[in-house]
């Protein structure tokens, strides 16, 4: 059910794209999911993805921005959500 609802919210996030007619002009990469334990004890991710680039050029781009910017100590907040940045 958990997964389901996160499938909705990426939906929700193409749908406000198209309202704004964005699609020339959004990038993205969103990963969501959470890491359960396989049937060893290993760690085992479950997770919806969505990419919205163009080519290799923008998603290494979108990675790249992701590294450089991922700190363990991020204490930015925003409205009370704790990992969310704004650049």
């Amino acid at each position: 059910m958990f997964i389901y609802e996160l499938k909705k919210a990426h939906k929700q996030i193409n749908d406000l794209v198209s309202k704004y007619k964005m699609q020339d002009r959004f990038v993205g990469m969103i990963l969501t999911g959470v890491i359960d334990a396989d049937l060893d004890g290993d760690p085992k991710l479950e997770a919806i993805w969505s990419y919205s680039v163009d080519n290799q050029q923008q998603f290494d781009e979108i990675i790249s921005f992701a590294q450089k910017s991922y700190s363990d100590e991020n204490t930015s907040s925003l409205d009370g959500f704790d990992d969310i940045c704004l650049n």
